[in-house]
């Protein structure tokens, strides 16, 4: 019996990325051959994730090759990426949930707290665990390893963020530590 599995891949730069010129350069493989896929904007113009279903035994390991195409440009820009990229896509390891960090962005003119996971975590089971310190109204959106709270963060002020243990990830694993930093 074969059962599909997903690969999923971040796609960052230093640069806001259109969609339509990301697509035409982008190329996934697995052995060889095409492989559809799924591209879902960020919250972030510059960060794209890529999205994939695997064929095949959720044990087999095979590689999956991304290929972005020289000639991406950046929104508005005339230089684009000046040669092929190529990345070797695997299967994440097994893991516990972690917060890999806490920090502050400013996409389109606002303020919003960031909270990067090693794992997708849902958000209305991060905001059972979440305490933001001095207390503010916020909504959480999770998008893949990201969780971002909206609030009316007031410039100059310093937020304290704890993400307490026992939140688990999509797929079931745990946040052992607790984590807290200041913003």
């Amino acid at each position: 019996l074969e059962e599909e599995r997903e690969v999923t891949a971040e796609l960052a730069a230093n640069y806001p990325v259109s969609r339509n010129d990301l697509l035409s350069h982008l190329k996934l493989l697995l052995e060889g051959e095409a492989l559809p896929f799924e591209l879902e904007p960020s919250f972030s113009p510059s960060r794209w994730y890529l999205r994939a279903k695997l064929p095949g035994r959720q044990d087999a390991s095979r590689d999956v090759k991304l290929l972005i195409a020289a000639g991406v440009k950046p929104v508005g820009g005339t230089k684009g990426l000046s040669s092929t990229a190529s990345f070797t896509l695997r299967q994440a390891r097994k893991s516990d949930l972690e917060v890999s960090r806490i920090f502050t962005e400013y996409p389109a003119g606002r303020t919003v707290l960031a909270i990067l996971f090693n794992r997708p975590v849902d958000a209305a089971a991060l905001r059972k665990s979440l305490v933001i310190d001095p207390e503010i109204p916020y909504t959480v959106e999770s998008e893949y390893r990201y969780a971002i709270l909206n609030a009316d963060f007031k410039p100059g002020t310093k937020y304290t963020v704890k993400v307490r243990r026992g939140l688990k990830s999509v797929d079931g694993r745990e946040l052992k530590e607790e984590r807290e930093q200041g913003v």
